[in-house]
């Protein structure tokens, strides 16, 4: 498929494209507001060195370095059991290890000694409870379990909170917006792929590419749609600087390079009845007599004859009056003004057309 092909399915599929951005939209809109809002309280804690007065500067850049490189340990041991433990026993949380766990997370940038503490949780005040909770437990643990030695050493490794976790007062869950988005966008491409996968089984014929597809053919020609043809078909007479009309031209000019000798005999027919068959039969022939050819048109049609309509002849007696051996051809063929062009009309209409033929 070409570019055109792609743009021209979602002309054609704009409704069921914007639909699917609509009810992604509403979907993302229903989830926002089904799922519970989530509040997050932060604390910061920082690991420092305690130096002792008798620390020499390479003692005092080891212990440096030391808190540097703990941090990132001190990182997991914050959601571990040892500190989320005292945690649920000191606040009375009606909760287990592994939900508080998921609830919690700790980060720190490389190089640096500070520890972000996040809890999030339905209730504001619970947030900021447990995130300060955790941080007295962290800085616990550190210094009566983790730092401990049993000897002396020139430094000593203290927790300190640089920020108290605060009540927070705007959820971070559900991101309405994000959501919002995230559906628009997701429907839009579901629309997309419903509007190509429809486009695919389609087995219709809509355009010129559509008839070369199908047939091994080539197309002579292409007549623009006229909400005008029921009043005035015969567009090549009543209206020749119309695009109708110079398509009808465009079409005698191919048939014509059909035949080698400029002589020939051709129907214009279509699986149906209301196609525009006598309306392109009659402005073909038009074209081809204002072009200076001999032309006779036949109107076959036995069953909704127009011809003599549209040219405003007599049509009581024709074709099928001919067929029957009632007439001569040259009694009932009628010539259309002073032009090269003869008409048969289709005459009385007989019950049996197709045996008739």
């Amino acid at each position: 498929m070409q570019f055109q092909d792609y743009l021209r399915i979602l002309r054609r599929q704009l409704v069921i494209i914007l639909a699917g951005a609509v009810i992604g939209v509403s979907v993302g809109a229903l989830i926002a507001m089904l799922t519970p809002q989530r509040y997050q309280a932060t604390t910061e804690v920082m690991v420092t060195v305690q130096l002792g007065e008798t620390a020499s500067p390479t003692e005092r850049a080891l212990a440096t370095s030391y808190a540097n490189q703990v941090v990132q340990t001190y990182r997991d041991v914050v959601t571990s059991s040892i500190v989320l433990d005292r945690v649920i026993d000191d606040l009375g949380l009606d909760v287990d290890r592994a939900e508080l766990a998921a609830a919690a997370d700790a980060s720190a940038q490389l190089n640096s000694a500070i520890l972000s503490i996040r809890v999030s949780d339905t209730n504001p005040g619970q947030a900021a409870r447990i995130a300060n909770g955790i941080a007295e437990s962290f800085s616990a643990v550190v210094s009566d379990t983790l730092e401990l030695r049993e000897q002396e050493t020139s430094y000593t490794i203290h927790i300190v909170t640089l920020q108290a976790a605060q009540v927070p007062t705007t959820p971070v869950a559900p991101n309405t917006q994000l959501m919002l988005v995230v559906g628009g966008l997701v429907g839009l491409a579901v629309g997309l792929a419903v509007a190509l996968l429809r486009s695919l089984l389609d087995q219709r014929v809509r355009t010129d590419a559509d008839v070369q597809a199908a047939l091994p053919v080539p197309l002579l020609g292409r007549i623009p749609l006229d909400p005008d043809t029921a009043d005035r078909p015969l567009a090549v007479s009543s209206v020749p600087q119309s695009a109708r009309a110079e398509a009808y031209r465009s079409l005698r000019t191919n048939v014509r390079f059909l035949f080698e000798d400029g002589r020939g005999v051709f129907v214009v027919t279509s699986s149906g009845p209301g196609e525009g068959k006598s309306t392109t039969a009659a402005n073909l022939a038009l074209a081809f007599a204002d072009a200076g050819h001999r032309v006779a048109l036949i109107d076959a049609d036995l069953r909704l004859p127009r011809v003599a309509d549209y040219f405003g002849i007599e049509g009581g007696i024709g074709l099928s009056d001919v067929l029957a051996g009632r007439v001569r051809l040259n009694d009932v063929v009628q010539r259309w003004g002073r032009s090269s062009l003869f008409l048969l009309p289709a005459g009385s209409l007989p019950p049996n057309p197709a045996e008739l033929l």
